[in-house]
């Protein structure tokens, strides 16, 4: 009898530590499985403190979040960049190419052949621009300006030395279109955006032209003319701060029709216009929202 009642008790208190330890066990899966789904593989800076799934589903939008937590919500939508008004400057010095020179002339220089075949230098340029960020979408205008451009050629006609020199100053207006791709891969940072840009306007050019023939000059004129412009543009930005923002991106502009005169003397004037106007390269800068 007594060695019964001992080892009914012995049983007991195996089995009761067999619960235990799979007890044990089955909390110590479960917290590692839900830290495996739900744990900062992210940015951790980019949730602050938020390393539960109450936290992380409430930020990515998945659940909403309890009344207490709501200070916390906004100071983590701080610094996302969405439904937010920014500025955005950047500069780089790009390739501006001018090309297919037609000519315009008239009198004596109607039957000249364009001197310039192509104008291409690199040009310090700079945009400005301001919009507003809503989800994945964002609409501003853009300004860009650019810096003179100089350029000097000399050509023989009739077996006369004509030096031709010619200064551009253009700056151009756009309304873009921008799209912010969503995060889709968790192999880059939550901060990283990417994002294209379009957007369509008018450019402004005015030039100034003078020429010497042989000994006589130097004759000048100078004119101004709008064209349709458009651009469009690749890039990537990084967010340092809640309001601060790194970006790069590579740009195209089409400025359109340039024309170079007329330069008079007398019944005779020369002219020339380039049918394409191009900028493309690299600009860097910063983006500001408030």
């Amino acid at each position: 009898m007594d060695n019964s009642m001992f080892n009914n008790k012995q049983h007991n208190k195996s089995y009761l530590s067999v619960v235990q330890l799979t007890l044990f066990l089955f909390c110590f899966l479960f917290h590692s499985l839900s830290h495996a789904v739900c744990g900062m593989d992210e940015d951790d800076d980019y949730y602050g403190n938020a390393e539960t799934c109450p936290f992380k589903n409430a930020v990515e939008g998945t659940e909403g979040l309890a009344p207490g937590d709501v200070a916390f919500l906004n100071a983590v939508n701080a610094t996302r960049i969405i439904n937010r008004w920014y500025m955005r400057l950047m500069v780089g010095k790009p390739k501006l190419k001018i090309s297919d020179f037609d000519n315009e002339s008239g009198g004596i220089f109607t039957g000249l052949q364009a001197p310039i075949g192509s104008i291409n230098q690199n040009l310090l340029m700079a945009t400005l621009a301001g919009g507003y960020f809503w989800e994945q979408w964002a609409l501003e205008f853009e300004i860009l300006f650019s810096k003179r451009l100089d350029q000097s050629e000399t050509i023989n006609f009739a077996g006369i030395p004509v030096t031709g020199s010619f200064e551009l100053n253009q700056a151009a207006a756009f309304l873009n279109a921008q799209y912010v791709f969503p995060r889709l891969f968790s192999w880059y940072p939550r901060r990283l955006q990417l994002h294209l840009d379009a957007g369509a306007g008018a450019a402004l050019k005015a030039t100034s032209s003078s020429l010497t023939v042989g000994a006589v000059g130097p004759i000048s004129g100078s004119t101004r003319n709008v064209t349709a412009a458009a651009n469009l543009g690749a890039g990537a930005r990084y967010q340092v701060t809640a309001n601060v923002l790194v970006d790069l991106a590579y740009r195209y502009f089409f400025l359109g029709k340039t024309t170079f005169g007329p330069i008079a003397a007398g019944a005779n004037s020369l002219q020339f216009s380039a049918k394409k106007n191009q900028i493309n390269g690299f600009f860097v800068g910063a983006l500001y929202q408030f």
